[in-house]
């Protein structure tokens, strides 16, 4: 049980960024490789053009996932207060979601997630029962 113990804790977390990274690596030398096979070099140079395009396309749409992983969830911390113009009453938000959404981007659809803070009804029993539409902080929709 000990050395079982030893081996888990040895265990470290790849940040997801990091895959799909290695995943874009990995595609990009498939390309490469494909490129300068036999089988490529019998296409004609429009159909080489059309399938690179095609894989080069796949490898930009995972390394632009990558980033948007590495660049997290745009988490503010606990709580969020919206101060209004003059007149206006100070909003908390504290109700805290992580959701996910895609994106259509000019390589394909990547995932993106956020975290969405919520304002809650002041005179809910617990505080919990979210209000309305999330409040999206970070990055803004299109």
């Amino acid at each position: 049980m000990g050395a079982e113990s030893t081996a888990r804790s040895s265990l470290s977390v790849v940040p997801a960024w990091r895959l799909s990274r290695e995943q874009a690596r990995t595609e990009f030398k498939s390309l490469e490789t494909w490129l300068f096979s036999e089988e490529a070099m019998a296409f004609p140079l429009h159909e080489i053009e059309r399938e690179q395009e095609r894989r080069g396309r796949e490898v930009h749409r995972l390394m632009l996932q990558a980033h948007i992983q590495a660049r997290g969830t745009g988490d503010v911390g606990p709580a969020l207060e919206i101060i209004p113009g003059e007149g206006g009453e100070a909003v908390t938000l504290t109700h805290r979601r992580e959701y996910e959404r895609h994106e259509q981007t000019i390589f394909g659809r990547v995932g993106v997630n956020r975290m969405g803070l919520l304002r809650c009804m002041p005179n809910c029993a617990d505080g919990r029962v979210p209000l309305h539409v999330p409040v999206h902080v970070g990055l803004a929709s299109r």
